[in-house]
């Protein structure tokens, strides 16, 4: 499902959705327990369905999307995509460099002080 949808994004056209969308994966990949368990060809994998693996890992990616937000939710431009690209220069390490110095989507930025102010609640 993951490069179904990616896929989909890319025949639509949409890279900045799509780059967000990539993030987001190598997110998941980095900090979901059951993404990590389940790669094709594990002895995990093979113990249940692609189904039931689907199923398992949309849940957790939804589960943990919230705390991807900071760092994928950016307003990235597609025009510096296009220049890197024409200039030779995009890669996924530039790519993680224009999201982590592109400003905050409003509703990123509006989950981003709303947990500031529960926090600071909390001290």
């Amino acid at each position: 499902w993951e490069a179904k949808r990616a896929q989909e994004h890319a025949a639509a056209g949409q890279a900045i959705l799509l780059v967000r969308y990539l993030a987001k994966t190598e997110l998941h990949m980095e900090l979901g327990a059951a993404r990590k368990e389940y790669t094709p060809g594990s002895p995990a994998a093979a113990s249940l369905s692609p189904a039931e693996i689907s199923e398992g890992l949309l849940a957790e990616r939804r589960r943990l999307s919230p705390s991807f937000s900071s760092t994928v939710d950016r307003a990235l431009s597609e025009d510096s995509l296009i220049r890197d690209f024409l200039d030779g220069r995009l890669t996924w390490g530039r790519i993680r460099e224009l999201l982590a110095t592109a400003p905050l989507l409003p509703r990123a930025a509006a989950r981003a002080a709303g947990a500031g102010a529960t926090e600071d609640m909390r001290a």
